[in-house]
């Protein structure tokens, strides 16, 4: 009977070799030329004691999910679009983490070209975001320049009311003024004088608000180059006004480098002749909060991305008895770049939408990404270990094991932090409590 169920493998697989335990490789073969009278449905590995299908040793292609992008056009070559779709699929599945190491196993082979394009593809909406926060950064200062100068247009009209105020005040004086002046060259010459510098200075206001300051930009090319040159320190535009006697005057507009102290300062960045910026008010100091916290966080979830697997070395004893392979735990590394990628775009989304808003709703929603990217990563990935620990690696108590390996990971950055920046630290200890 062992030479009959060797020789249908062979007749089935073409090899017998590849019955190895999908977890610690254990050469099965042995068991299978054991079998007398049948051939059993569940089998345990005698060397890491895992339980398994035999169906899954034979024919593991068999049970592997065509959604995944490691097993996308099953034997064939998948082309391109098959691939992004597979790639989609599998993000949009793998935030159902729970069904999702339900139903991927150890059996189903490790591609790890796949696995390496579907990182590359992950980057794609990170590159959407990055767009869209750099275009509604460069909006929002186009906006700012744009209310400075109906401020400036708002200013001249009230100087140039008071000037003709009292110009027509100087035009109806009293008769005793009038024989005064009738009396007095001198005063008479000087009063004139005035007269014609408060004509002149009205002359320029209406010239002003006859031609106002203009953006030379367009708002497609404040985006693109935002976009594409964000380090820039010159713009490609700039600001003309007629400041005095029709001399078109040219104020740089704020280049891309200079695009979050223009949030900053609230506006300010073109006041007619004079410059300079107005006092930040609570909403550029709350876009600028939002930037170098949201900075920060991010900075935080990617480390423990990498983190996590290496935390795996503090688990040797458990790691030994499941004698759990590398290429297994660099899946699970791999496939959890969904969690920070998608706290990464919903906080940029909700980032942009709030400089759109510019009142308490968008101060409410930056409130909320910064919630979300505080506790999402540490809560998600603690999760989404916690099910593939258990689930796929079948390591008894990952629902335990993954808290412990994330708080772990915790204290290592904030002990890294503490070296280099002690104050910076304190800082983060301050906002997390």
């Amino acid at each position: 009977m062992k030479a009959g169920a060797e020789a249908m493998l062979l007749e089935e697989n073409g090899t017998t070799e590849s019955l190895v335990c999908p977890r610690c490789e254990y050469d099965l073969r042995g068991a299978v030329g054991s079998w007398s009278d049948s051939c059993p449905i569940a089998g345990i590995c005698a060397e890491c004691g895992l339980s398994f299908w035999w169906g899954e040793i034979f024919d593991p292609g068999r049970t592997a999910p065509t959604w995944c992008i490691e097993f996308a056009g099953g034997e064939r070559r998948a082309g391109p679009g098959r691939l992004v779709r597979a790639a989609a699929s599998t993000a949009l599945r793998s935030l159902i983490f729970w069904q999702f190491w339900g139903r991927l196993r150890m059996s189903h082979s490790v591609v790890g070209p796949r696995l390496l394009l579907y990182i590359t593809l992950l980057a794609l909406p990170l590159v959407l975001v990055y767009i869209l926060w750099q275009g509604s950064l460069a909006l929002h200062a186009r906006g700012l320049v744009e209310r400075d100068i109906g401020l400036y247009r708002q200013m001249t009209q009230q100087e140039m009311a008071r000037l003709q105020s009292t110009l027509a005040r100087a035009g109806s004086a009293s008769p005793e003024w009038a024989a005064r002046l009738e009396n007095d060259a001198e005063l008479r010459a000087r009063q004139n004088e005035q007269l014609r510098n408060l004509r002149d200075r009205i002359a320029r206001q209406q010239a002003t608000l006859a031609t106002p300051a203009t953006i030379d930009l367009s708002p497609a090319f404040a985006i693109i180059e935002a976009v594409i040159f964000p380090f820039a320190e010159h713009s490609w535009g700039s600001i003309r006004d007629i400041p005095r006697r029709n001399v078109a005057r040219l104020h740089p507009y704020p280049a891309p480098a200079q695009l979050y102290a223009a949030a900053a300062s609230d506006g300010g960045i073109f006041i007619g002749n004079t410059g300079g910026l107005l006092p930040r008010s609570g909403e550029a100091v709350g876009v600028m909060n939002f930037v170098r916290w949201s900075i920060l966080w991010q900075g935080f979830a990617w480390g423990l991305f990498l983190l996590l697997p290496v935390m795996m070395l503090l688990l040797p004893i458990s790691r030994r008895r499941a004698k759990v392979r590398w290429r297994h735990v660099v899946r699970v590394l791999a496939y959890s770049a969904i969690i920070p990628v998608a706290i990464l775009v919903i906080a940029g989304i909700m980032g942009s939408i709030s400089m759109a808003l510019q009142d308490e709703r968008g101060e409410d929603l930056r409130a909320m990404a910064l919630e979300l990217e505080h506790f999402g990563p540490w809560v998600l990935l603690a999760a989404w270990w916690g099910c593939a620990i258990g689930m796929y690696l079948r390591i008894p108590r990952g629902w335990l094991i993954a808290p412990m390996l994330t708080v772990l990971a915790l204290l290592i950055m904030l002990g890294v932090i503490g070296l280099l920046d002690r104050d910076f630290l304190i800082m983060i200890s301050d906002d997390l409590v």
